[in-house]
């Protein structure tokens, strides 16, 4: 059975509650073109989406996949405001590597933007800083390959509130530099302290994602009848 808007699921968001009526907040500049974006219905990801028209076609005639490093702000209204590069790499390195892990089975991960390319963008932004609940070990980019890279992060979370950070994300043909998709989706909600307290969580929204953009990705290169519903894919 045909999956309509089979991109849909293509980017790396965790369904979000209802769409605010002040609309996605744009002061990250994150997105190509926030005038875009549509309140999303039920299905989509995020709160807000685009898709393309004909974005079916363009993604069949891509075979490659660039994963551009993921980016990171803090909120405007953290009470703490700065976090240690080592501690911002440890977790976008994190989110790196779970999409290339899931995206590279099929397809060819491309180094940089070129003819034959997506390109993902992905972006973390709105994060909330906190003073960590307990002492935390010190991680040097060399003391990761000694350590658990788990337990770095982990110990990063530990100083992020990230209940009302917002996960924003686009897809570029590199062939045509056409914008094929955006989405914004806030994380979790201010009146849930217990969401996405733990990497465990975010890792297994992301990998539940990333498995679907690899589906999405497979779907357009197959005829309708051979297009699967990438929405039952889940993290394990």
């Amino acid at each position: 059975m045909r999956i309509p808007n089979t991109i849909l699921g293509a980017l790396l968001m965790v369904a979000a509650s209802a769409a605010s009526a002040a609309g996605p907040d744009t002061s990250s500049g994150f997105l190509t073109d926030y005038s875009l974006l549509r309140p999303s219905v039920m299905g989509q990801l995020g709160q807000y989406v685009y898709i393309a028209p004909a974005i079916q076609q363009s993604m069949a005639a891509l075979n490659a996949v660039f994963v551009e490093a993921p980016s990171f702000s803090i909120a405007s209204d953290s009470k703490v405001t700065s976090l240690q590069p080592n501690d911002v790499a440890v977790v976008t390195n994190a989110l790196h590597s779970i999409l290339v892990d899931q995206l590279a089975p099929g397809y060819i991960m491309a180094v940089r933007p070129d003819a034959g390319v997506v390109t993902l963008r992905v972006a973390l932004t709105n994060v909330h800083l906190q003073k960590p609940r307990r002492r935390l070990m010190r991680f040097t980019p060399a003391g990761i390959i000694v350590h658990n890279i788990k337990d770095a992060v982990e110990s990063v979370m530990q100083k992020m509130d990230l209940t009302q950070a917002v996960m924003q994300a686009e897809l570029i043909d590199d062939n045509t530099g056409q914008l094929l998709f955006e989405v914004y989706g806030q994380l979790g909600s201010a009146d849930n302290a217990k969401q996405f307290t733990s990497w465990d969580q975010v890792e297994a929204a992301f990998t539940a994602d990333a498995k679907r953009l690899k589906c999405n990705l497979d779907n357009a290169h197959q005829p309708p009848a051979q297009q699967t519903n990438c929405w039952q894919i889940t993290s394990s």
